[in-house]
C-alpha cells in the first residue's frame, strides 16, 4: 500500500504526539527569548563624515577641504553618491554606497582615506569625525529632567547620580547628556601681571602641565611580589593652583584668577521655556529593545523616589517600549479578534464543534513554528514580522478545513474513523500541497532583491507569513487525521440533533410549533442560502460564458484605469506619532543674541495658542547656526476616555504653525514637518513645509560616482 504523510502519521500517532509536544516547548523557549524590536536591524548603506575648520568663509571651506576631501572620498568602491556641505564651521560630507555593500569594509575603507587626507589638510583641520547610519543607532529613549531652583547643582546631580545608575543597567550602551556642561577650574590670566613679574606664556603652560601628572613609570619584583609604579602630581584645589610655583618664584595667583565653573555652551536647551537637561538613551546592538526600555523606567521611577531628587520634574518624550507594547497589544487582540472571528465563521460552515476547534488549534500552531523559525534565522519581533503574522492569521486554517471536511465527507459514506481519516487527508494532500505551495512561492523573488530599504521589509514579512503557511500544511495532513481518528464516529451537527430530538412532520399531519421553527430556520441556513447563491451565479456563467468573459475583462480594465492609476504611492504608509518639527536654519553672520531672539518669538507665538493646538511640551536645541523646536502634541493617553478627536491633527498643527512663523527674518530658513512623518509621490499627503533662505552664504556640492 502506497504510503502518504497522513497514513504515516496515522501509524505513528507516539511520534506526532512527541514532535507536537517538542514544537510547542521550542515554541515556550522562543517567546521568552526571541528579541523584540521596534524595526528590523538594517545596516543603512550611509555614512557621513564632518571635518571642523572654523573661522573660515563658506568659499574658502570648499575650496582647500570640500574639494580635497570629495578628491579622495570618490575612489571608494560602490560609492554611489557623495554629497557635502560647506559652511563657516566645516564641511559635512554625506555619502550613500550601492544596497548591499559590506559596510564594515567600507568603513574601513573610508579611515583608510582619512588618514590620507590628513596630510592634505590644512593646520586647524587635523580633526575628522566619521559616523554610521544604522536603524539600531535610534534612540530607544527620550527624556527631559528639570527642577527649580540652582541648575548648576541639579545637573552636577544628574550627572553623579543619575547618568552611572542608568550606564548599570543591561543593554543600555550610551545615555547622551544636553543642557549640562561639566563644570571645571578655569584659569584665567592677568597680562599686566605676566608682563609685570616677567613671566612666560609659555612658560606657565609647560608648568601647568608637569604639575598635573599622573602616569605609569614602571615596576619592581620584591620577593614573589610585583609593585607597580606611578608618578602622581595633580592639583586638586583652587588653593593648589594659587600656590603653584613658576620657575623665577611667582606664584600662579600673583597672575592669575582660578574659578570652579562651567563653560559658556554655545547651545541653549530649553523644555517649556525653562533650561532643562535631555538625556537620550541608546541600546546595545543585540539588547531586548522592549525590555531595555522597561527596565530604564523602573530605574527612572526609583530615583525618582530618592529624597535627593524631591521637586524633579521627570518627561519622557519618546519610548520605543510604548511603540513596541503598542504592536503587541494589537497583535493579541488580533489573533484573539481574528481568531473568534475564524471560529464563528468555521462553525457556521462545519456546524459542528470538535471539527471547529481542531480546526482553531492550527492557528496557534502554525504561528509557533514561524516564531521557531525566526529565532532560528536570528530574526526579531518587530513591527514588519507582527503585520506577517496578524495577515497569517487567516490563511493557516484554509488547509485543516480542507482536510476536516473531506474526512467527514467520508465518514458520511460509511467509512470507520480510521479509514476515513486516512483516505480523506490523503486524497486532499496533492491539492492542499499545490495549493500552499503555489502562496509560498510567490515570495520567492524577495529573496533575490538585494538592494534597497523594501528588501529588507519584504524578507521579514515573507519569511513568518511563508513558514506559518508551511507548518499549516504539516499540521493539517499529521495532527487534524489523527486528531479526527480518536474521536467518536460521528457528531452530528447542532440542527440534525434537533431534528432527531422533535422530528419531522408526519405526511397528512399537522407540524407541531417546534417542528415549524426548525422549518423556518432550516430555510434560513446561512450556508444553504450562499450555496444556492452560488450555484445560480455558477450556472448562468456557464450558460453565458462569453458574456462572463466580457464582464470579468471589463471589471479589470476599469480597475486599472480608474483606482490603480489615482492611488498615491509612498515608500511608508503616514502615522500621526503626534510630534512636530520645526528646523531652524540661520547664516553664518547670526550672533547667539540674534538667535535668541528669533527662538523666543517663535515659542511665544506657539505658547499663545498653546492650548487650542493641544501642545503637551515644547523642546528648544539652538545655537547660533540654527537649531530644532519640537513640539510634542497631546495623546490618547493625555485625553479623557470620552473624547472625541483631537483638537487638530498633526498635519493641520503644520499648517497653522506656518502662518505663526516671523514674516521677516533674514537669513533663516524654516522646515515644518511631522515626527515620524513620509513624504512620498501621487496624492500622499504633505508632511514637511519649507520656506526658502532669504539671504545664504553656505556653498553645497553635489556628485554622484
Amino acid at each position: 500500500m502506497k504510503r502518504s504523510l497522513p497514513a504515516l502519521a496515522l501509524a505513528r500517532p507516539v511520534t506526532v504526539t512527541m514532535m507536537l509536544i517538542t514544537l510547542i516547548g521550542f515554541g515556550a523557549i522562543t517567546a521568552v527569548r526571541i528579541p523584540i524590536e521596534f524595526m528590523p536591524p538594517m545596516d543603512l548603506p550611509f555614512l557621513g563624515a564632518f571635518i571642523p575648520y572654523p573661522n573660515a568663509t563658506p568659499a574658502q571651506v570648499e575650496q582647500e577641504i570640500a574639494i580635497p576631501a570629495e578628491g579622495e572620498f570618490r575612489t571608494l568602491p560602490n560609492l554611489a553618491e557623495m554629497y557635502t556641505n560647506s559652511s563657516s564651521d566645516g564641511t559635512f560630507i554625506s555619502m550613500r554606497f550601492e544596497w548591499g555593500t559590506n559596510m564594515t569594509e567600507a568603513i574601513a575603507e573610508v579611515r583608510d582615506r582619512i588618514e590620507r587626507l590628513r596630510l592634505v589638510m590644512p593646520e586647524g583641520a587635523d580633526k575628522i569625525f566619521m559616523r554610521h547610519f544604522s536603524l539600531e543607532s535610534i534612540p530607544i529613549m527620550q527624556v527631559g529632567l528639570g527642577r527649580k531652583g540652582n541648575y548648576d547643582e541639579f545637573a552636577d546631580l544628574v550627572d553623579k547620580e543619575v547618568i552611572p545608575k542608568l550606564l548599570r543597567l543591561d543593554g543600555v550602551a550610551d545615555v547622551e547628556v544636553y543642557g549640562y556642561n561639566q563644570k571645571n577650574i578655569m584659569v584665567d590670566l592677568d597680562q599686566q601681571a605676566l608682563l609685570s613679574h616677567n613671566v612666560s606664556l609659555y612658560e606657565l603652560i609647560m608648568t601647568l602641565d608637569t604639575a598635573n601628572v599622573d602616569v605609569g613609570v614602571g615596576q619592581f619584583t620584591e620577593g614573589n611580589t610585583k609593585y607597580h609604579v606611578r608618578a602622581e602630581s595633580m592639583l586638586a584645589s583652587i588653593e593648589d593652583y594659587d600656590g603653584l610655583l613658576l620657575s623665577n618664584g611667582t606664584r600662579l595667583g600673583d597672575v592669575a584668577k582660578g574659578g570652579f565653573r562651567s563653560r559658556e555652551s554655545d547651545f541653549h536647551f530649553a523644555i517649556d521655556g525653562k533650561r532643562e537637561m535631555f538625556l537620550i538613551i541608546t541600546k546595545e546592538s543585540e539588547a531586548n529593545t522592549a525590555a531595555t526600555c522597561k527596565a530604564v523606567v523602573e530605574e527612572l521611577n526609583a530615583i525618582m523616589a530618592d529624597p535627593m531628587m524631591i521637586g524633579t520634574q521627570q518627561f519622557i518624550f519618546f519610548n520605543q517600549g510604548d511603540i513596541i507594547s503598542g504592536a503587541l497589544n494589537g497583535l493579541r487582540k488580533s489573533s484573539l479578534y481574528g481568531g473568534a472571528m475564524a471560529l464563528v465563521v468555521l462553525f457556521l460552515f462545519l456546524r459542528r464543534v470538535r471539527p471547529t476547534i481542531i480546526v482553531a488549534l492550527a492557528i496557534p500552531g502554525s504561528l509557533v513554528g514561524a516564531l521557531v523559525a525566526m529565532y532560528s534565522m536570528g530574526m526579531t519581533l518587530n513591527l514588519i514580522t507582527m503585520m506577517s503574522m496578524i495577515i497569517a492569521v487567516g490563511m493557516v486554517v484554509d488547509n485543516a478545513i480542507v482536510v476536516i471536511e473531506n474526512i467527514y465527507r467520508y465518514q458520511d459514506m460509511g467509512y470507520d474513523k480510521y479509514e476515513s481519516a486516512r483516505r480523506g487527508a490523503g486524497e486532499v494532500s496533492m491539492a492542499i500541497i499545490a495549493a500552499t505551495t503555489t502562496t509560498v512561492v510567490v515570495f520567492i523573488p524577495v529573496f533575490y532583491v538585494d538592494s534597497g530599504q523594501l528588501s529588507v521589509f519584504m524578507r521579514q514579512f515573507a519569511i513568518p507569513v511563508s513558514v506559518a503557511l508551511i507548518s499549516s500544511l504539516v499540521l493539517a495532513l499529521t495532527v487534524i487525521p489523527l486528531a479526527v481518528s480518536r474521536f467518536s464516529q460521528y457528531e452530528n451537527s447542532p440542527m440534525e440533533r434537533m431534528r432527531k430530538t422533535f422530528g419531522s412532520p408526519d405526511e397528512g399531519r399537522r407540524a407541531s410549533g417546534m417542528q415549524r421553527v426548525m422549518g423556518v430556520v432550516g430555510f434560513f441556513n446561512p450556508v444553504r442560502q450562499l450555496r444556492k447563491v452560488y450555484m445560480y451565479f455558477l450556472r448562468e456563467g456557464m450558460k453565458h460564458r462569453l458574456a462572463s468573459f466580457l464582464l470579468l475583462a471589463g471589471i479589470i480594465a476599469l480597475t486599472i484605469q480608474v483606482p490603480l492609476k489615482k492611488m498615491g504611492f509612498q515608500q511608508m504608509p503616514s502615522s500621526d506619532r503626534r510630534v512636530v518639527d520645526i528646523d531652524i536654519q540661520l547664516d553664518p553672520n547670526y550672533s547667539m543674541e540674534m538667535a535668541d531672539g528669533l527662538f523666543q518669538s517663535i515659542e511665544s507665538a506657539i505658547d499663545n495658542r498653546r492650548e487650542e493646538l493641544g501642545v503637551k511640551h515644547l523642546f528648544k536645541n539652538y545655537s547660533a547656526r540654527g537649531g530644532e523646536i519640537s513640539i510634542y502634541l497631546l495623546q490618547d493617553k493625555d485625553m479623557p476616555s470620552d473624547f472625541a478627536a483631537f483638537p487638530y491633527s498633526s498635519e493641520e498643527v503644520v499648517n497653522i504653525l506656518w502662518h505663526l512663523l516671523p514674516e521677516r527674518s533674514p537669513g533663516a530658513e524654516f522646515t515644518i514637518s511631522t515626527g515620524g512623518g513620509n513624504r512620498g509621490g501621487g496624492s500622499a499627503p504633505p508632511s514637511e513645509r519649507r520656506s526658502p533662505r532669504r539671504s545664504s552664504c553656505r556653498a553645497r556640492r553635489s556628485r554622484s560616482s
